[in-house]
């Protein structure tokens, strides 16, 4: 890239998260990684006082929302405090953060947002009830700030991994689960966090002058027939 700019990412301490923030280091860029410690996204009247105080400058040029939590959930065992969880977290916190840092990217004609979403925003599964309720209402946040925003050239776009290689993916996964799954993999293996973080790099770069309000699945071809 030709300057260096300002790149706020949350979820920046494991995983996808981690992997981008690397990546927009290794290109020189002022990194400002938000974890559930400086910035918790849980408790959204508190947002706006940790961000001032992690931030600490006028505008962030490039937002990459990538914090999110899973827990295994459905209709006949959910609970209350599970759902305002993953809903705060996933999905109505990312809508504070974009409005707080859309005002410096509108002041600056330029902007770059990228939210990381996943295959259960539109492939359904067991007990994935909260999570793809959060992953597919994170779609259509994309989709409306891509409108919303146009005009000031910020654009707004979401990666959906399918099965990558992390902590949370072990989590929520069996071994003879991770195994079915990868046999339904046309790569035949899962992802890599970098290989995201690539894909992230690439929306969020001045390079992407005109890809917005997409929705992108990075799944080694999972889809492909779903």
């Amino acid at each position: 890239m030709s300057k260096k700019l300002n790149v706020l990412i949350t979820g920046a301490s494991k995983g996808i998260g981690y992997s981008i923030a690397e990546k927009f280091q290794s290109m020189n860029h002022n990194v400002i990684k938000a974890n559930s410690k400086n910035l918790n996204l849980q408790k959204l009247d508190e947002i706006e006082n940790s961000y001032d105080n992690l931030v600490k400058t006028n505008n962030v040029d490039i937002l990459v929302c990538s914090a999110g939590v899973n827990e295994n959930k459905n209709i006949s065992n959910f609970d209350y405090e599970s759902g305002i969880k993953i809903i705060n977290i996933n999905l109505l916190a990312n809508i504070k953060l974009i409005q707080l840092v859309s005002n410096g990217m509108k002041r600056n004609n330029f902007g770059r947002i990228v939210l990381i979403g996943s295959l259960w925003s539109e492939f359904i599964r067991k007990d994935k009830l909260f999570y793809g309720i959060s992953k597919a209402g994170l779609t259509s946040l994309g989709k409306s700030a891509s409108i919303e925003f146009a005009n000031y050239n910020i654009l707004v776009n979401n990666v959906s991994p399918g099965f990558v290689n992390t902590e949370m993916t072990k989590n929520n996964l069996t071994r003879k689960l991770i195994n079915k799954y990868k046999e339904e993999i046309p790569l035949m293996r899962f992802a890599e966090p970098k290989e995201i973080a690539n894909v992230v790099y690439f929306l969020g770069s001045e390079e992407n002058t005109y890809i917005t309000g997409q929705n992108i699945f990075v799944d080694g071809g999972w889809n492909i027939g779903k």
